[in-house]
């Protein structure tokens, strides 16, 4: 518990619960006693030694009478038949909220979230049915560029071929030119 709970259930100010915490450091927990920059947090135990400090304090006792009555409370066990403080007497326990309509509003932010939950389903279902129908198309794009592929090659293997006819042919002509040129074969 924050020294502000424990202040509220003891009726002391958060001020004297961190100040008893000093105190009265050797009979409290490591959390409740602090220190080093730590947090406090009480634990129960804490709790009914500070209720027994202050009950002590109230009566008059002197420092050294309320370290004798601690250590005896500890050392006989007898701390723990010290009853929890309920809650401050001018604090009141009414819900900030009636209960029907917190639950209402439950079911509402429920009902919501429910909706926000089908319309996100739906609309991955939607997703996974267009993440279909896009890797059929590629898949379709895929096959269609393959076979162009392999028509352009085809093509370029035909294109070659013919063309390596023509420079044969080419060849060919220059050679017999070349030798008519030079009288060696006659016109026809």
């Amino acid at each position: 518990m924050k020294p502000s709970d424990v202040s509220t259930m003891i009726g002391v100010s958060s001020v004297t619960i961190r100040k008893w915490s000093n105190e009265f450091a050797s009979f409290l927990s490591a959390t409740g006693a602090g220190g080093d920059g730590r947090h406090r947090d009480f634990t129960e135990t804490d709790v009914r030694v500070l209720k027994l400090i202050k009950e002590l304090r109230d009566g008059g006792r002197t420092r050294h009478d309320i370290e004798s009555s601690l250590q005896n409370a500890l050392d006989n066990g007898t701390i723990d038949d010290i009853p929890l403080p309920e809650s401050s007497a001018h604090v009141a326990r009414v819900p900030m909220i009636p209960t029907a309509a917190a639950d209402a509003a439950l079911n509402v932010s429920n009902n919501a979230l429910l909706r926000e939950i089908a319309f996100l389903e739906a609309r991955i279902q939607e997703m996974k049915e267009e993440r279909a129908v896009i890797e059929a198309q590629m898949k379709e794009e895929r096959i269609e560029r393959e076979k162009l592929l392999r028509e352009i090659g085809q093509s370029r293997t035909d294109l070659l071929r013919e063309i390596n006819e023509a420079q044969s042919a080419l060849a060919a002509a220059n050679a017999e030119l070349e030798l008519w040129r030079k009288g060696r074969i006659k016109a026809e």
